[in-house]
């Protein structure tokens, strides 16, 4: 069966807040799941280039791939390296790296991400935070004009113009990284995608104010590793 959306989206961005935007996103679809079995049957022909080929087996079932065009020895760095997962946050990860954000040199503020959003093709997003540097939750939503504040995690919500399709991008520690919510929604395979720069994702620990670069296992997320997270990239995996 496969697992409800909210929570892989709670894994991903560990204990850090989810915008209201999200929110209302996350609570919409899992709603229409609920209420619509039938979504599986892919309602929503999105065709997401080079993510399933013909989809007629499971990620990794024969091919020795995941499924999505990529080799699985980009994340067997488990079985090669004897390296146990442990318990993060009620899943079971590799926690790569940890790095306290006051001490980290990849902070960006709000300017550096609408300067680095626009260089990657992405106009006139809704950048949103509810952190600052140290940890404290604040009450803004809306950083777009909080220009020269750090924040340890910056959320974004993309939508292809083309075909409506919906992306959550992240910047979290300086490392962009985006979910496919409509693929990610309809499609039938138990194992959900992320789209990512590294063989990894950055995820934030508000209580200890940490950045923490994780792996999860593939039963639970499949990260898709790219050059780049654009909007060029992000379109031509949903055309």
């Amino acid at each position: 069966m496969k697992k409800k959306l909210p929570v892989i989206i709670a894994f991903l961005i560990a204990i850090a807040a989810i915008v209201g935007t999200v929110v209302f996103l996350v609570t919409k679809f899992s709603d229409d799941r609920e209420n619509d079995t039938e979504l599986t049957e892919k309602e929503n022909d999105t065709n997401v280039a080079d993510f399933e080929g013909d989809k007629k087996d499971e990620p990794g079932e024969n091919d020795g791939s995941d499924g999505l065009g990529n080799s699985e020895k980009e994340n067997e760095t488990t079985d090669d390296q004897n390296v146990k997962y442990e318990d993060y946050n009620g899943t079971e990860v590799i926690v790569v790296s940890s790095e306290k954000v006051e001490e980290s040199k990849n902070n960006k503020t709000t300017e550096d991400v609408k300067n680095e959003l626009k260089d990657r093709g992405f106009e006139s997003l809704q950048i949103t935070s509810k952190y600052n540097i140290k940890g404290d939750f604040v009450s803004e939503s809306n950083q777009n004009a909080d220009t020269d504040e750090l924040h340890p995690t910056y959320d974004m919500v993309y939508i292809n113009s083309t075909n409506g399709d919906q992306w959550f991008i992240y910047c979290y520690g300086g490392q962009f990284f985006a979910f496919p919510i409509t693929y990610n929604q309809n499609s039938s395979w138990d194992e959900y995608l992320i789209i990512s720069e590294k063989d990894s994702i950055m995820s934030y620990d508000c209580m200890s104010n940490t950045y923490n670069e994780i792996i999860p296992q593939k039963t639970d997320l499949i990260i898709r590793k790219v050059d780049r997270i654009d909007k060029n990239t992000l379109d031509s995996l949903t055309s």
